[in-house]
């Protein structure tokens, strides 16, 4: 007669929650039964509003006690072989750690991307059989910043990049489905590649400046790229040009004004991330094609008040 231990158990129980979780956003397709070669949830991506299936990434869930957690990260036993296999598929690959007091309401999920596992160089040599793998990322059910929309906008973004990078050593623009129209784009550009490169080394600078500032501790080093960073961004929050075109981005704005503040220019900051608020209240299809848009300018407003 089969015997189930506690593991596949609480395995079960945290996959049908993940599972859950993720489809709000995304299309989920458990593993068919007799085909687990360490893969529980085919994943893609849902783009809002247009409804398109987007980006494919695979999860693994890892559930109860066999989940540590300590310095606000949780770390899990994975035999080498299984982290071999992940890290040489074509889409990104995650492993969601549940510990055993996440398994009633799974309000807190920490995550391994075994896609940055590889670029940082932490996948395991040859000779082991094991390997202990602290969670790289953290996602809440009831948090307006690190949430759903957040690992799906964000973080399987960032890992296709990051892959087609490792892939094919190619630099790439962030996927998203083809918008149906540009924020105030005027056509001064003639060659399209210098400005989809111009337009990626703006949104990788905003969002790469977000991630450091929402960091609780930074390194003198990292202190240092955020003043590179602000320096290669404040022409986009200025306007290229009066004869250039220029679109408004929000998030420009709103990671170079937390960046004054930090820096002690609080009012040029304050005043840089309420602009940031009057763009996206002015623009009307943005709102129409981002339902959470009210929720980013209450997260603004909380930095302005902070």
């Amino acid at each position: 007669m089969p015997i189930v231990n506690e593991n596949q158990l609480k395995g079960n129980q945290g996959t049908y929650l993940v599972a859950s979780w993720l489809s709000e956003r995304c299309l989920v397709r458990p593993v068919a039964e007799g085909t687990d070669v360490g893969i529980d949830l085919f994943c893609e991506t849902v783009d809002v509003p247009s409804g398109q299936p987007h980006l494919h990434f695979w999860v693994q869930v890892k559930a109860g006690k066999q989940v540590k957690v300590g310095d606000g990260k949780a770390k899990c036993i994975f035999q080498v072989d299984r982290i071999k296999y992940w890290s040489r598929q074509p889409v990104p690959v995650y492993a969601f750690l549940i510990p055993e007091d996440q398994l009633r309401d799974l309000e807190k999920k920490f995550v391994i991307s075994f896609t940055r596992k590889l670029f940082n160089r932490e996948i395991p040599v040859k000779g082991q059989e094991s390997r202990t793998l602290e969670s790289d990322l953290i996602y809440y059910t009831h948090e307006r910043l690190y949430n759903l929309r957040t690992f799906v906008d964000n973080s399987v973004r960032i890992d296709h990049v990051v892959l087609m990078y490792m892939l094919h050593g190619l630099s790439v623009p962030m996927p998203e489905v083809e918008k149906e129209y540009v924020q105030q784009w005027k056509v001064e550009f003639r060659a399209p590649y210098a400005r989809k490169a111009i337009d990626q080394i703006r949104l990788s600078a905003s969002t790469t400046m977000m991630d450091l500032l929402r960091l609780q501790t930074t390194t003198y080093e990292q202190d240092r790229q955020l003043d590179v960073l602000a320096r290669v961004l404040a022409p986009y929050a200025e306007g290229i040009s009066d004869k250039g075109y220029w679109e408004q981005h929000y998030d420009d704005y709103w990671a170079l004004g937390l960046y004054y503040k930090r820096t002690g220019r609080i009012d040029d900051g304050n005043s840089l991330m309420a602009q940031a608020c009057r763009i996206i209240e002015a623009d009307k299809k943005f709102r129409a094609i981002c339902p959470q848009w009210e929720d980013i300018i209450a997260e603004i407003q909380d930095d302005i008040e902070a």
